[in-house]
């Protein structure tokens, strides 16, 4: 079976750029004591190259496929980072990696085990059924807030709801006047959270309820339910005082940047 054509389109004006297999960016990237086992998926993956002097915080990159009765799907890998600036999850300034639905791909930290096999037999055959493949990196949030990208499905917005819920629990908790019951209140915004579908979610759910969330202020919503929902579990754990001391000492909410285009 032919491998069909694969298109990719980066935000080369904002200087993050998509590249395909065979672009010799592409080639060097590439681990050289990788094992081979996951190399047929490839020619299905991108390689994103941030030329910038900045580091990208987040970015959404998204295969548009359509089948052959001409029905598009979709597929998204969007990493973010927001507590903690970590090299595996962002895209510092100058640098590129290999972006696939399967994580770590033409790395050597990528075993051989049988479910990745399969994993990657099925994505080969999935992809190789396809007429033609777009991948689009469809947006990006520099380390100053700085967003670029069409993002057509919305994850500017869910990137500032969770940056906004973090950072306004953190500072409600920390204010120089607090709750005056610091656990009936993150109670509060757990349920609500909780209660945003029926039945109601299942408080460890919220983060992928959130990732999935139509506007801003529903994802707003659950990420500062689940938020609420960690904090807790650190006052079961250590006590209220000293959770609370440490979110005062926590320098990442503090940091967080406004997104802004």
């Amino acid at each position: 079976m032919s491998t069909p054509a694969l298109t990719p389109m980066g935000l080369e004006t904002d200087g993050l750029a998509l590249l395909p297999r065979t672009a010799p960016a592409f080639e060097a990237a590439l681990d050289a004591s990788r094992d081979p086992f996951a190399d047929a998926l490839l020619p299905f993956a991108v390689l994103i190259a941030n030329t910038t002097d900045r580091d990208v915080i987040a970015y959404s990159v998204r295969w548009l496929l359509r089948n052959p009765a001409g029905k598009p799907i979709f597929h998204e890998v969007t990493p973010f980072q927001f507590r903690s600036l970590n090299p595996g999850e962002v895209l510092p300034a100058h640098s590129s990696r290999i972006v696939s639905l399967m994580q770590g791909l033409g790395a050597a930290s990528l075993a051989p085990t049988p479910e990745h096999r399969q994993r990657v037999q099925m994505l080969v055959t999935f992809y190789q059924a396809q007429p033609s493949i777009t991948v689009a990196l469809e947006a990006a949030v520099f380390a100053d807030g700085l967003a670029v990208g069409d993002d057509r499905n919305q994850w500017i917005p869910r990137w500032q709801g969770y940056l906004d819920a973090d950072r306004n629990l953190a500072l409600a908790l920390t204010a120089d006047a607090p709750p005056a019951n610091v656990e009936q209140y993150l109670t509060g915004l757990r349920d609500a959270a909780c209660a945003q579908s029926e039945p109601p979610i299942e408080p460890d759910n919220l983060a992928g309820y959130a990732n999935r969330a139509q506007g801003y202020e529903e994802c707003y919503t659950l990420w500062k339910g689940y938020f609420a929902h960690r904090l807790l579990a650190s006052i079961s754990a250590r006590g209220e005082a000293e959770a609370l001391a440490a979110l005062r000492a926590a320098p990442y909410w503090r940091a967080y940047p406004r997104i802004h285009r």
